[in-house]
Order: C-alpha cells, then sequence, then structure tokens
C-alpha cells in the first residue's frame, strides 16, 4: 500500500531561535497564535527588515498558520493528519477504481542556470566509499536522491516514503547498497510557510535502513511515531564497526551497536551535531542547541555510551563541530550567536576536545551575515550553519551561513568565497556566486572535491573554490506555491517557488523569469507572450516579450498585501487585472493603471482570494479568511454573502452559473472542509455542505472540471481528492503521485490533462480520462435547445450523452400547452440510435403550441448497462413551435454564417442580414449565457473561446423580432 506524507506540525518555531519578543510565546505550554502574530507585529513596526532577519521566514509561518488555527489562535494536535488519514482508510477502500483515471508525470523543473537561481534546499551529502562518480543526497521535503555519474542525472530513491524529509546519510563503507537516513528536516525550515515551524513538513519517524540500494526501505529499531514531535539534525557510522551508528536528536543522543536493531540513549539534550574523532573512534563530540544560549559541547571517550560536558559558551545557540584527517587532535567549534542568529566566533582544541580557546572572534567581521564584507550584526546561524576543514590541509577551512567563507590559516582570518548574488549593488566586487543558506559543506576524500549543500541544490568545487559549478540539474525538489499553465501549449507552466523564484517552462525546458519567493502567477489566456509573476507581499510583474515591467508600482500608494497576495486576470478580457490587498485595485490595461474598486470591506484585514465570473465580468467575488463578498455591478456595490467561523483557503465561481460559488477551509474542524454556495436562495440551501466523507485536514486548493458535472478536485496536505454529482463519496487520486503537500491544481482542456504543483517534489500531470464505466451516461445537450423558440412543427428531437448508448425501456411523452400529444416507446422504431445521440421522430407539432418533453431514467443506457441518469427521475425541455415559420424567416435564418464549426478557438460570424444584431449570447450545454454582446453594428467579427473547454455549445443571436439559435462545437 501506498504511504501518504503527513504535514507536520511543530508549535514551538525554534527556526526563530534568536532574541526577539515575539518567541517567547513560542515556549508557553499552550502557545495562542496571536499573541505571537501580535508581538512579531509590535516588534517590526518601526523598523526596516533586512535579509537574514528571519523576518521572511516568520511571514511564511504566518501565512501557513493563520488560516489554521482559526478565531481561537489554538494550534492543533501534531498528530491531526495522520490520525485523519488513517480514519480514511479505516472508512474507504484506498485506490478503488474513480470516475477519474490518473497517470502521474513528472513535469520538473530538475534544470537550473546556478548562481542565485536553484531547484530547492538540500540538507546534506554522503560519498561511495570506492566510485568517486556516486553520491547521494538528503531533500528536506524531496527524499533522498542518487547520481552514478557525478551529478549529471539522479534519481529519487524515496517518493513514498511516509515521511519524504531526510536530514542526514549514513552509507555503509563495506556494502554501499546498505544505508540508513535520518528521517525529518533537521535544519527546521523546510515548509515553515506550509507547515508553521521550524520543523518544516517532516517531523522525524526515526532511522530508516535499506540494504538494496534505495529499492526498499524498512524502519529501524529508531522507530517514532509522527506525534511524538522529534528530529534529527545527524546520523553518524563508525567505520571501523559500521554496526555501531549515533544520532544527534532533538531530545538527546542515541547509540546502536547492532545496526540499528536497538538503540539508547546515552545523552539527554537538544543536540544538533556529532562527529567521530577522525582516527579513534572512541572519542566522540557532541554539541547542543539552546534557544536561551550557553549551548555546551560534550565529549565521550568510551565510544559513546557516555558523554561529558566540556565547556558550554554563554552567548551560543547553536554550535558547528569541524575535524580533520590532517590533524586528528585539532576540533573547530563554529558558533551561532542566540542574539540574531550572528556569527559568535571560532573556538579550537588541539587536544581531541579536552580544552577549547577562542581562535576567531566577533571582532572584524560577522561571516554569518548577507553581506559581501561581513558588516552587519545578523544572521541566520539558526537555520544554515554549515563548517568543515580540509582533510587534507588543516589549515583550510570552510564556513558556510548565507554565503561561503574559507580561511587559509587555521581559521586566523576569514575570506569570502562566493555571494548569494550577483547584483552590483550588493555585491560589488563581484564575487563568485552560488545559491544563498548553505546546510552542509564537505569534502570527498577520494576525489578531493568539495561540495556545497544549499537552498539552491548542490556545488562542486575541484579547485578549492576558486570555481563552483552546479550538480543540481536533474534533482525534482523544488517548493512551490502557485502554479499557472497554458490553455494553447501543454507544455507551457509558470509556477512560484519558495527561495527559488518564479519558474517558466517553454519548449520543454524550464527558465528563470523572476526572482525573489515566488507567488501568484497568471500566463495570459490569449497570448503566452504576456505573464505575470508575483513576489511576497504584493508585487505584481508583467512580462511580455521577455521585458519585465513592475505593474504594482503603478497602484496609488503602492499598497502592501498579504504574503501570497492574490491577482488574477479576468476570464472575460485579458486585458482586466485585478488584485487584492486590504483594498481590491483593478486595470484594464495589463497594470500601466489601476483604479481601486473596494475600499475597506476588510480593514485591518488582507484580501485572500479572488475571483471573477466566467461570462459576466461584472460578477466578482472575495474574501479574506472569514467572510465572502459578492459584486454584481463591477464593483461599485458589494454584498456580504457569507460569515464563516473557520477559515476560507481557496474559492472558484462555477463556470456555467456565475451565482454559485465553491470554498474550501483550511482548518481543523472536522465535516467543515469544502462547501457549494448558491448566492441567489436562502435558508439552509443557500451554503450546501459537500464535504461528505473528507478527512479533518487542511484543503489549500480547488478546480472545477468543466467537462464534468461538478467534477471537483481538491489539493489538501495529503494529497488528492475528486468528486462530482456522481458519486456519493470523495476519492483519493494518489496513486503513484509522490508523497507529497499539494498546493495548486489547474487543468488543460484541449488535452484533458490536470496539472499540480507540490512543495518538495516540483510539478506533476496526469491524463485525466473518464472512467466511463463508473460514471452513468448522462444528457450533454439537447436539440431544440431547451427554451427555444421558431422550431418548425417537422423537427427531430436529438438527445446527445456523454458517451455511446443504446436503447432502454420506457416511453417518451410529448406535451403541447400541457397536454398529452404522444407517446413513443423507447424500443420503437421512431427511436434511432447514432453512437452518442438518440434522434426521436415524433408526428408533427402543432403550430403556436409550447411543448415539452419528457423522459424516465432508464430509458437509455450505456454500453454497460448503467442507466442513463436525469436531473431528476425524469428529464425534459421546452421549447415553443412557430406559428409564423416562413420562406422569409429560413433564409434570415441562413444569412447568419458561423464558421469554422467545428472550431479549435475563433468563431467568425458574418450577419447578412442587413439587420444590426441587437444581441448575441453564446450558450453552454445547460444553457447559461457565458458571454454576452450587444448593439453588433459591424457585419463581421470574431469570438474567441479560448477560455472554454472542448465540448458542444449554442451562438444565440436575436435580430429585431427574431431568435436564431445555433449549434457549435469547440475541439
Amino acid at each position: 500500500m501506498k504511504r501518504v506524507l503527513f504535514t507536520l506540525i511543530l508549535i514551538k518555531i525554534t527556526c526563530l531561535a534568536v532574541s526577539q519578543p515575539w518567541n517567547k510565546y513560542l515556549y508557553s505550554s499552550n502557545p495562542d497564535f496571536f499573541e505571537i502574530q501580535n508581538a512579531f507585529k509590535k516588534y517590526w513596526e518601526d523598523k526596516e527588515p533586512q535579509k537574514g532577519e528571519g523576518y521572511k521566514q516568520f511571514k511564511r509561518w504566518e501565512w501557513f498558520w493563520e488560516p489554521r488555527v482559526g478565531l481561537n489562535g489554538k494550534f492543533p494536535d501534531s498528530e491531526i493528519n495522520q490520525n485523519e488519514y488513517l480514519k480514511f482508510l479505516n472508512k474507504s477502500k484506498l485506490y478503488k477504481a474513480a470516475p477519474v483515471k490518473t497517470n502521474w508525470t513528472f513535469m520538473g523543473p530538475s534544470t537550473t542556470p546556478g548562481g542565485y537561481n536553484g531547484l530547492g534546499r538540500l540538507n546534506c551529502i554522503a560519498f561511495h566509499p570506492t566510485d568517486t562518480s556516486i553520491m547521494w543526497v538528503g531533500s528536506p521535503s524531496g527524499g533522498i536522491w542518487k547520481t552514478t555519474d557525478m551529478g549529471k542525472t539522479w534519481i529519487s530513491l524515496s517518493d513514498f516514503n511516509t515521511v519524504l524529509g531526510v536530514s542526514s546519510i549514513a552509507v555503509n563503507p563495506n556494502y554501499p547498497d546498505s544505508i540508513f537516513i535520518a528521517t525529518g528536516d533537521g535544519d527546521r525550515g523546510s515548509l515553515w510557510g506550509m507547515t508553521g515551524g521550524q520543523s518544516g513538513d517532516n517531523k522525524s519517524i526515526g532511522v530508516l535502513l535499506t540494504t538494496d540500494g534505495g529499492k526498499t526501505w524498512k524502519k529501524t529499531g529508531m522507530n517514532w511515531n509522527i506525534w511524538d514531535v522529534k528530529l534529527i539534525s545527524k546520523i553518524i557510522m563508525n567505520p571501523k564497526n559500521t554496526s555501531h551508528l549515533l544520532i544527534a536528536a532533538s531530545d538527546g543522543i542515541y547509540q546502536t551497536k547492532d545496526a540499528g536493531n536497538t538503540w539508547t540513549k546515552t545523552q539527554a539534550g537538544y543536540f544538533m551535531d556529532i562527529n567521530f574523532c577522525p582516527t579513534d573512534f572512541s572519542i566522540i563530540y557532541a554539541t547542543t542547541y539552546e534557544y536561551y544560549g550557553n549551548a555546551k559541547i560534550y565529549r565521550s571517550i568510551n565510544g559513546g555510551n557516555s558523554f561529558n560536558i566540556v565547556f558550554s559558551i554563554g552567548l551560543a545557540s547553536r554550535i558547528a563541530i569541524a575535524t580533520t584527517l590532517a590533524n586528528p587532535a585539532k576540533v573547530q567549534l563554529l558558533v551561532s550567536d542566540k542574539t540574531n542568529g550572528k556569527f559568535g566566533g571560532i573556538y579550537q582544541s588541539l587536544d581531541t576536545g579536552k580544552n577549547f580557546i577562542i581562535k576567531y572572534d566577533t571582532s572584524e567581521r560577522n561571516i554569518l551575515s548577507s553581506n559581501w564584507n561581513g558588516s552587519g550584526n545578523k544572521g541566520q546561524g539558526w537555520y544554515d550553519l554549515a563548517f568543515c576543514i580540509s582533510p587534507f590541509n588543516e589549515n583550510l577551512v570552510w564556513v558556510g551561513g548565507v554565503n561561503n567563507w574559507f580561511s587559509d590559516n587555521g581559521s586566523d582570518s576569514f575570506h569570502i568565497n562566493t555571494m548569494w548574488t550577483a547584483n552590483i549593488k550588493t555585491n560589488p566586487t563581484k564575487i563568485q556566486t552560488t545559491h544563498a543558506d548553505k546546510h552542509f559543506i564537505a569534502y570527498n576524500i577520494l576525489s578531493g572535491n568539495l561540495f556545497d549543500c544549499n537552498d539552491g541544490g548542490v556545488y562542486i568545487s575541484r579547485n578549492n573554490g576558486k570555481s563552483w559549478t552546479d550538480l543540481s540539474n536533474g534533482l525534482g525538489i523544488t517548493q512551490f506555491y502557485r502554479m499557472s499553465i497554458s490553455q494553447s501549449d501543454t507544455n507551457m507552466i509558470l509556477a512560484g517557488a519558495q527561495d527559488n523564484g518564479t519558474k517558466l517552462r517553454t519548449n520543454q525546458t524550464w527558465n528563470e523569469s523572476t526572482g525573489g519567493d515566488g507567488m501568484h502567477c497568471i500566463i495570459d489566456p490569449a497570448d503566452n507572450n504576456i505573464y505575470y509573476t508575483g513576489i511576497q507581499y504584493g508585487k505584481i510583474n508583467k512580462i511580455e516579450n521577455g521585458e519585465t515591467k513592475v505593474i504594482s508600482d503603478n497602484i496609488s500608494g503602492k499598497p502592501k498585501g498579504t504574503w501570497v497576495t492574490p491577482y488574477i486576470i479576468d476570464p472575460n478580457d485579458n486585458q482586466v487585472i485585478i488584485a487584492g490587498y486590504k483594498q481590491i485595485y483593478k486595470s484594464t490595461d495589463r497594470g500601466e493603471t489601476w483604479g481601486k474598486i473596494c475600499d475597506s470591506l476588510w480593514k485591518p484585514n488582507y484580501v485572500q482570494n479572488i475571483a471573477v465570473a466566467e461570462g459576466n465580468s461584472d460578477i466578482i467575488y472575495a474574501s479574506d479568511y472569514y467572510k465572502i463578498y459578492k459584486t454584481s455591478d463591477g464593483g461599485n456595490k458589494w454584498t456580504l454573502m457569507i460569515s464563516t467561523s473557520t477559515p476560507i483557503s481557496s474559492i472558484k465561481v462555477h463556470p456555467y452559473n456565475p451565482d454559485i460559488l465553491y470554498y474550501t477551509n483550511s482548518s481543523y474542524v472536522s465535516g467543515s472542509k469544502v462547501y457549494r454556495l448558491n448566492t441567489l436562495v436562502s435558508g439552509a440551501a443557500r451554503n450546501s455542505n459537500i464535504s461528505f466523507n473528507l478527512p479533518n485536514i487542511a484543503i489549500n486548493c480547488i478546480e472545477y472540471d468543466k467537462n464534468l458535472k461538478e467534477g471537483l478536485y481538491i489539493g489538501t496536505d495529503i494529497g488528492i481528492f475528486y468528486k462530482d454529482t456522481a458519486m456519493a463519496e470523495w476519492e483519493l487520486l494518489n496513486a503513484n503521485l509522490p508523497n507529497v503537500v499539494v498546493t495548486d491544481l489547474k487543468i488543460n482542456y484541449k488535452k484533458r490533462l490536470l496539472y499540480v504543483a507540490t512543495f518538495g517534489r516540483g510539478i506533476w500531470k496526469s491524463n485525466i480520462k473518464i472512467n466511463e464505466k463508473l460514471i452513468a451516461p448522462f444528457v450533454t445537450s439537447i436539440e431544440p435547445p431547451d427554451n427555444a423558440t421558431k422550431i418548425h412543427p417537422k423537427s427531430q428531437l436529438i438527445i446527445y450523452f456523454n458517451e455511446n448508448i443504446k436503447k432502454g425501456a420506457g416511453q417518451i411523452s410529448i406535451f403541447e400547452s400541457n397536454v398529452l400529444k404522444q407517446k413513443i416507446d423507447i424500443t420503437s422504431d421512431s427511436v434511432k440510435i447514432e453512437g452518442n445521440r438518440a434522434v426521436i421522430t415524433p408526428l408533427e407539432f402543432t403550430l403556436g403550441k409550447q411543448v415539452y418533453v419528457t423522459f424516465q431514467k432508464g430509458a437509455f443506457k450505456d454500453l454497460d448497462d448503467n442507466d442513463q441518469k436525469g436531473i431528476s427521475s425524469n428529464t425534459e425541455w421546452n421549447f415553443t413551435i412557430n406559428t409564423s415559420t416562413k420562406v422569409s424567416q429560413i433564409l434570415l435564418e441562413n444569412s447568419i454564417l458561423i464558421y469554422p464549426n467545428p472550431t479549435e478557438n475563433k468563431l467568425n460570424i458574418i450577419n447578412n442580414s442587413g439587420i444590426e444584431i441587437e444581441k448575441m449570447s453564446l450558450l453552454c450545454i445547460n444553457s447559461y449565457e457565458l458571454k454576452t454582446l450587444q448593439n453588433l453594428k459591424n457585419n463581421s467579427f470574431e469570438l474567441n473561446l479560448n477560455n472554454y473547454p472542448a465540448g458542444l455549445y449554442f451562438i444565440k443571436i436575436k435580430l429585431h423580432d427574431t431568435v436564431i439559435i445555433k449549434k457549435i462545437v469547440k475541439i
């Protein structure tokens, strides 16, 4: 059985382990979200945040948690996702035949130009004992990956493990197919914006072992439950006795002497680093993490059976250890200060850790800052702290924080080696660029090459840092917030990623678009040469033919939005953009100018979601976390539709009925997940709960499949669910999709493809072919159309279905002015079956009569004997027999030319009647008006169907006192 990743929750945001006032609330016995949030706001109200201060990471945390905690501000139990998923499995048959078939394919990205750009974070690297071409890397939310050709290609080894996070890797030097991994995210920053806190999306389930090179994984004796809320930062193996391993964990040091079967805690405390002495494996060094300072260095002289404190450092919150084969007695400690995560000095021992002295103090520069010259008093040592000494030269020392620094004199002085950006203002001396935020730096002792694992991937230097090469290509580990796709080009994808900007896929190649944290992004539905990208807090870029312009700067006052600020393109007019801050702004010229259409409904809150109805641009919905408003006049007047006590995570307008809205909830309130809101009715029928059997998990996004009856896909913290009107329950569609959080969903209707953005495993797509055996046939259209006029008395009746059908049993009843005119037996020759349509030839209708036709459920069947389903037990429609259908009127209808028909995207409409078209409407098969044009004075014009899925439509044209309806087909 496939196991599903559970979104994991750690209330104590230990990544914010710096001396700032909001952190005190994190360590209370019952932390409150709003206390933390308010303390944060108060601290920053008169300050300007800079890179490396933790501000951005907190905003990610805030964005994730605010919609999840609800109005009471209380965090859920840490085990809720796993428990709810198990409940769901007990009640439902996993992967039973669903109405939609999926076949997931990875779409990338897996290439990067390197430097400032990247693919995703890596925590660690491990080397093959005899083959320098083979390596393994561990991702905090993308699993363990292997290369056999020095990084030219990579393969994932752990897509279906319960937890994808990997903190550390230990490879058996004698049997390299035997690999231990420490699960979870030891550096605690993987999915801050998505799972709340520096525990990331992965708390540890302990240590896993493979003995077949990663084909299968099994638990060891270090087997934790997710709700134990533990982390492992490092695992080490004794190369002389490979059954002997130790881990540095958030509740202590554990060791095993029987290859993982049993483990013993030998020292309590929160440990983040552990190392053997390079030549004497009875000596082990370990360091603690201490939020309030006074981090400690421990030493064991009996192989880890017991440890003693060597000394503590008052201002230290975290300490990294470095040893070297070039001088096995040397130990150095890299210190992160508890104050703002800045550099706290380097300490050194020359007697295998018995005594330490300060080697390099903080007076010269802050080598953990983001600045090229080491200026500033802040850093991120609580998050990125990498440290190593060359095994060949004890004087060559490497420090990784935001940037890389090195010493060639044993830590007496340091020089910057790489910068996180090539921007000349930030990097005036043009220091070489690698991606920011270093998590692991190490030499391969066989090759002598140096490796750097950071927030963008993995780099190699073959010349001790003189130059670096990015080896990340092939890794599918990107953490995406949002995604957009092209309807006309299935190869075109735009997606915004945490830490790694917004990425664009064209011609099967991924390229970098804009930097920062990538947020909402949109491809212009009518012109693929125009697209929009977002950066945190509401910065919106327009890219047109390769030129980038910041169009949000054109909004008066340059407002600041929420972390992931919503903005959309009007589905009916691609010139129109609507963006939500604390107010809602509208541009009718692609962002060149803006006007305010909503001012103060949400103050002091931010707008979180916006949606415009297809076919009617005047109908707009917007929400914060607890209220949904609607305008039916383009924004002049807004009306509250509903207030909720559970936070709203996404909204979607019904594609054929603009007065129906679907919305999802992201809090942990059982049975409150997905709703259908009918804004035209009142009472209990107004807000329908369609959560049904969904587990009590957070819902992140929703998508409506226009080709199915209320076909709804939702992306959650444990996968993708689907439901339509033919189903009584939601089905899980995760088969063969990696165990990873789903953050966005999009459908390409031309090819029937579902695209999925994930947080840790990039973009995936699947065909969404309908499983016809599981869906009863339903009517897709009828001729004459419902409520049609000017119908000829000798018209045939044609019923179109979604699939090929055959005759069932029953009768078709035809009424004229409410009087039964005739009954036609389904089995008679008056009913002909032609593939997916039934053609009925009735007696001649009577002029001037209003006719309605009805037939019972089961009158028709599909080829698997499933009865046809109507809207109710009967299906009926109405039309009127024209009393004056003369040759002149027939000629009038023939004077309207519509071509090509069928069409892929555009229709040409020619009016040769000599009469002005008063009104022309595009109707869907359910007779909803999708688009309306009035007073068309031109005799020739074009209608664009690019925004609509393939299927059957009708053009309704009013010429003076005549209404003409013509069927069109989009393919």
